[in-house]
């Protein structure tokens, strides 16, 4: 069985005290008024232009081209170059 090195903090109690204790006691995590009125979803989507994306998504579906070195990859190699204002960019996965 795992056991903590000594001095670390095992149980939530002592954990919520010295986060209490500390600048990071206006936690809603810890019984304070959120920050915000709805939760924010890390994964949550962006989509300006839902319309675009499908259409982008469409053209990549009908060249048959998913995947590295397409022309929509050449795309945002170019604009994402430009917008950096260098010579070249390189998109990875």
């Amino acid at each position: 069985m795992y056991r903590p090195p000594a001095g670390r903090y095992t149980d939530f109690d002592t954990a919520r005290n010295l986060l209490q204790s500390s600048s990071h006691s206006g936690l809603a995590l810890l019984g304070c008024a959120p920050a915000f009125p709805a939760p924010l979803r890390a994964g949550a989507p962006n989509v300006l232009d839902p319309d675009a994306v499908v259409a982008l998504v469409r053209q990549a579906l009908d060249r048959n081209w998913l995947t590295n070195d397409g022309p929509l990859v050449h795309e945002l190699e170019g604009r994402f170059a430009e917008f950096q204002g260098v010579s070249h960019a390189v998109a990875v996965s």
